[in-house]
């Protein structure tokens, strides 16, 4: 199977439901971006993934072949975060691209509120601490 004949996505020439889709899923990150954030879907080439990169098995190169091969990345002052996603399904590479990338956001956000809390609850100790000393 030649190059020609791999799955690409380009999103000037996506179907309306693809770019759709794409759109809607981006709503998602919303949450976690500012004005400033640069959010970018890009279909990448299945057959340059590997074992290394990819954390997972891969597929056999025949099916590799047929398949999606999404990141979906955003960027901001300087700072990147990605995640990518493989399927037959461009539906379904897109979905589970945002998951994956969800997941590390609330994990960063988790710990990020995790200290703050702890630093505000620290401060109040002190202040309440310091009310009660004699």
């Amino acid at each position: 199977m030649g190059r020609s004949q791999l799955p690409q996505l380009n999103l000037t020439q996506a179907s309306p439901e693809v770019l759709s889709y794409v759109y809607q899923s981006l709503m998602d990150f919303e949450p976690y971006t500012t004005p400033n954030t640069e959010v970018s879907v890009i279909a990448k080439d299945p057959l340059k993934l590997d074992k290394a990169q990819s954390g997972e098995s891969l597929p056999p190169r025949k099916e590799l072949m047929k398949m999606y091969r999404i990141c979906i990345s955003l960027s901001n002052e300087g700072t990147r975060i990605e995640a990518e996603a493989l399927d037959r399904d461009i539906f379904t590479a897109i979905r589970r691209a945002k998951e994956k990338l969800i997941k590390q956001l609330e994990e960063i956000h988790d710990n990020v509120v995790s200290s703050s809390q702890r630093h505000q609850e620290i401060q109040f100790a002190l202040a309440q601490r310091g009310r009660y000393l004699h």
